[in-house]
């Protein structure tokens, strides 16, 4: 009788260490589900502000090639001297010596004025705003910030510099410029996306 009351005991005991030995092995398997689908979640969210930051910065290398082709047209009779001018200024025309007119070696920001694009001179405030309709813009309200649930008219994480080099080719009669777009967000970690492109003024050879 005793030796079956100890055997009982001792099954007892057994099931209370496997009972608990499981409840262990389940807590440690919630804890590596719940930390893959949050490193999911981040990587997911990181993929997509990466995609976004490509596209703006490639949207200021696309715009500043629009400038040079805009001024190909609007400066048709004097190609070798007009084409890298930032705002519309008929006194470029002729003059090979001026270069307050022209892009210089420098950082700007894009910005749109009633749907007309530009650059400044500046890069005070280079962070960019979501518009009502979707569109990064770079002035806005400063609050409030964008989040997975609020998708426009707010501010996003992102700033975005147009930075001309290769000054010594922007002096009169120079072929080509250097643009770079740089992008920078902050997710956890500063984050950076960098594209360059080289413009020629390839008309004036024809």
């Amino acid at each position: 009788m005793q030796l079956s009351l100890v055997r009982h005991l001792d099954k007892n005991g057994a099931s209370l260490i496997e009972i608990m030995a499981m409840i262990a092995v389940l807590g440690l398997a919630v804890t590596a589900m719940f930390s893959t689908v949050i490193g999911g979640i981040y990587f997911a969210h990181d993929s997509e502000n990466r995609i976004k930051a490509i596209n703006l910065a490639r949207e200021g290398i696309e715009w500043v090639t629009n400038l040079r082709n805009t001024n190909w047209l609007r400066f048709s009779s004097d190609q070798t001297n007009c084409w890298k001018v930032q705002w519309y200024v008929a006194s470029c025309i002729g003059d090979s010596t001026s270069t307050t007119t022209r892009l210089s070696s420098t950082a700007y920001i894009l910005a749109n004025t009633n749907g007309a694009w530009y650059l400044t001179g500046t890069v005070t405030g280079s962070g960019l705003w979501v518009d009502t309709n979707g569109y990064y813009m770079a002035s806005g309200a400063t609050t409030p910030i964008c989040t997975i649930s609020l998708t426009t008219n707010c501010r996003s994480p992102f700033t975005r510099e147009i930075r001309i080099t290769n000054a010594t080719n922007l002096g009169a009669g120079s072929g080509s410029i250097t643009v770079t777009a740089v992008v920078d967000w902050y997710e956890k970690r500063a984050q950076n996306v960098t594209l360059t492109t080289t413009l020629t003024n390839w008309k004036s050879k024809f």
